[in-house]
């Protein structure tokens, strides 16, 4: 980065290395943090970034972010990742991505959103989201409090199901998110399909309602 002096922006800053923990791939994961230039007040009460890059392992994104920053932070940016592989990038991390029918499944995802941050509210609209062949929009939010919900509401082109399903295959064990983890991730909401496919069977104008929490992800009932 250029000199740094109270008031002024921080310009062409650049952050490169490699960053190694337990678990991770023996050479580690290569990182990057990129901005030409950055607004961010000497207290520390706000930040302007109209254009960032970071880069981890396979993943990369770019957006920009601005906001105030203290008892009540209130940012809002956006985001835009490339085409990644994400069980590549948890293998690299030393983390077990999900097991699924064809293995191929969850390897390819991108995501382009908008989103805010209201003191510990979260907000993403609109959000695009590809993952494999499927193109999904629509909409995220989740509470500010103690035990918030988040809310969802997606549309995709097609799915094909059985994909994704867990390997039937006795001797392979299945995938089990840690308690602890789904205590602290509870999301409901609604997926809706303009086609589903399952071995032979099509169906057209397909609605899932999922949530998931402490007694795991399963399926809700229209109301």
């Amino acid at each position: 980065t250029d000199e740094i002096a109270e008031g002024e922006p921080f310009t062409d800053t650049k952050i490169t290395g490699v960053l190694h923990m337990d678990g991770f791939a023996t050479a580690g994961i290569p990182f990057r943090v990129e901005t030409p230039r950055a607004e961010v007040a000497w207290d520390l009460s706000s930040i302007a970034v109209k254009e960032y890059e970071i880069a981890f392992g396979g993943f990369e994104a770019g957006g920009g972010v601005q906001g105030a920053l203290g008892e009540k932070t209130r940012l809002s940016g956006s985001l835009v990742t490339n085409e990644f592989d994400p069980r590549a990038l948890l293998e690299g991390a030393g983390i077990e991505a999900p097991k699924t029918t064809d293995p191929r499944a969850l390897g390819k995802l991108m995501l382009k959103a908008s989103w805010e941050f209201d003191d510990g509210a979260v907000g993403i609209e609109p959000l695009a989201l590809t993952v494999d062949d499927t193109h999904f929009t629509g909409r995220f939010r989740r509470g500010a409090g103690a035990d918030p919900i988040g809310e969802f509401a997606l549309r995709g082109d097609s799915l094909d199901i059985a994909r994704y399903i867990p390997p039937s295959d006795p001797a392979s064990e299945p995938f089990v998110l840690p308690t602890a983890m789904l205590k602290a991730l509870k999301f409901r909401g609604t997926i809706e399909l303009a086609q589903a496919t399952l071995d032979d069977v099509v169906m057209k104008g397909v609605t899932l309602r999922l949530v998931l929490d402490d007694k795991g992800l399963r399926s809700e009932p229209k109301p």
